[in-house]
């Protein structure tokens, strides 16, 4: 995470960071990537199958189920 944050990208892909991380450090990732999205005014793409960490940091949510989008 640090090293792609560190390039100051205007897009980031985000699939599945927090996957083995207890819930402390999902939450600082969370607030990590929120803050430096807000900061450097970036887009942030979040893959996850939880979306209770960053429910709080996101503006959109796309839903897939069985393939589809709901």
């Amino acid at each position: 995470m640090a090293q792609a944050l560190a390039t100051d990208p205007q897009v980031l892909l985000c699939d599945e960071p927090l996957l083995s991380l207890d819930l402390h450090h999902q939450q600082a990732v969370s607030a990590l990537i929120s803050k430096q999205s807000r900061e450097h005014n970036s887009a942030v793409v979040f893959v996850t199958h939880e979306i209770n960490p960053i429910i709080e940091y996101v503006d959109r949510v796309l839903y897939l189920a069985g393939g589809a989008s709901g």
